[in-house]
């Protein structure tokens, strides 16, 4: 049995024009491309130009013109990467192939006017009047978080999201009173004794009895519980 020789996936371009529909005469300069775009637009390469070591790729996205520079000295005879973006939005990538740097001697001082689109199947289409493509103009894999006032649930491509809203403020003081002792400005100050100790806490207070032994003092009401000297 034969033995079959598997190309590696970057040696595509040896065997036809990808990522392009069509050839340019130097395919071995693309390797590879992706691309996220609405409503299912190709994106186009306008043009392919090189001189004082810049290689300059201009493409047309779906709502603009896009200029891609590269600079000769960080071509390394290795497949290098691009990655394009506009502001804050991804439009894709396109990767360089490890001959670029000596194909730049063979397009100086040239500009090739090629108009040739890339392959549909690297597009990512993402329709623009229907469901939600950004957030806060951040785009890409988001990350939302839940509390007890806001949560969502999550359902196939669906998101439900359910807010409650705080209660209306009021001017009212929540304390009316405490032994019929009315609050200053809805304070209440408690101060330890030599038989109660008062335990502050968040929201809270704690109020236990001091001395050495509780004794029967729950029974007999007019005993004095005993105290500690030094609590």
């Amino acid at each position: 049995m034969a033995n079959l020789n598997v190309l590696s996936w970057n040696n595509e371009s040896a065997l036809s024009p990808y990522p392009l529909v069509n050839s340019f005469g130097y395919d071995d300069l693309l390797i590879d491309a992706n691309f996220i775009q609405f409503d299912g637009f190709v994106p186009v390469l306008k043009s392919i130009s090189a001189a004082n070591n810049i290689i300059e790729f201009i493409i047309q996205f779906d709502n603009l013109i896009k200029t891609i520079t590269v600079n000769k000295l960080d071509l390394l005879g290795v497949a290098y990467p691009i990655t394009i973006k506009e502001g804050t939005r991804y439009l894709g990538k396109i990767v360089l192939g490890p001959n670029a740097v000596y194909l730049y001697d063979e397009l100086a001082n040239r500009t090739l006017t090629l108009n040739i689109k890339f392959l549909a199947f690297l597009v990512k289409s993402i329709p623009s009047n229907a469901g939600v493509y950004k957030l806060q103009s951040n785009f890409g894999e988001l990350a939302l978080t839940s509390d007890e006032n806001i949560w969502y649930n999550v359902g196939g491509n669906d998101v439900e999201f359910n807010a409650v809203s705080f209660g209306a403020l009021s001017s009212e003081p929540y304390l009316k009173s405490l032994n019929t002792v009315l609050p200053t400005a809805n304070s209440v100050f408690i101060q330890d004794s030599e038989t109660i100790k008062i335990t502050p806490g968040t929201n809270t207070f704690t109020v236990s009895l001091r001395g050495l032994s509780v004794g029967n003092v729950v029974a007999q009401q007019n005993n004095t519980l005993p105290t500690n000297p030094n609590p």
